[in-house]
């Protein structure tokens, strides 16, 4: 009986199922054999939207600028009032101005962000996907001219600050929102810029125009992080 066929299977069945192997320090990974092009590179587009806007929100001595629902939640764009021209708790010196906040179907505060001082914009936008139920903040910001944006992530009911995007257009009226794109892929969400050119650090000492050769913000595990 020839063995050889047999042992050749064995060979290609085992090498199959192998997913990592590294050669003199290097990692190389290799697709499993029931894994197909669409599954191993699946994306997941993100698109904007426009939650319902509410009016009847109760916190106390707050200035309202922006409410939206999102299912049995709110969230809410708003500075506390303060007393006599200074800031009165939960306000201080240090911690005053618009601030996010996510209410429960109750009106309690499950998430509050510090104040963001003179930051006088602070607009959010919204986008989600059709494959899970994570949803993406971006509050738009402004102090004096706008600065790009905050980003959170709204997932299972629970909201999570995780980096802002230190990018504006290179034109006067290109605005962040206008041509950022996202996507989500393995587990990551990345961000990216439909624009030729790119405005950096806007309205800081460092600020710089640089050319979008793939620049993309990604987060994942270890956070949010441009890649340039």
């Amino acid at each position: 009986m020839n063995c050889y066929p047999l042992l050749l299977l064995f060979i290609i069945v085992v090498s199959c199922q192998e997913k990592n192997h590294s050669v003199k320090g290097h990692l190389y990974t290799t697709r499993v054999a029931n894994e197909t092009p669409d599954t191993a590179m699946h994306e997941i587009g993100y698109s904007e939207f426009i939650p319902d806007a509410v009016k009847n929100v109760r916190i106390e001595r707050l200035n309202l600028i922006h409410a939206y629902a999102i299912g049995e939640q709110k969230i809410v764009i708003g500075s506390y009032a303060s007393a006599d021209g200074y800031p009165a708790p939960p306000d201080s010196e240090n911690d005053y101005g618009n601030r996010l906040f996510l209410l429960d179907g109750k009106d309690n505060i499950v998430f509050r962000t510090r104040g963001l001082l003179d930051t006088y914009i602070y607009n959010p936008h919204f986008f989600r996907n059709d494959q899970n139920d994570k949803m993406i903040i971006i509050c738009e910001m402004a102090v004096g001219s706008y600065c790009g944006g905050d980003v959170y992530l709204l997932e299972k009911g629970r909201i999570k600050y995780i980096g802002v995007i230190d990018i504006e257009g290179s034109e006067m009226d290109q605005r962040l929102l206008s041509f950022i794109r996202m996507k989500e892929k393995r587990g990551r969400i990345i961000f990216n810029f439909d624009a030729d050119s790119l405005l950096l650090h806007p309205g800081s000492e460092n600020e710089k125009i640089i050319k979008n050769e793939h620049v993309r913000y990604v987060y994942d595990s270890n956070g949010l992080k441009i890649f340039r």
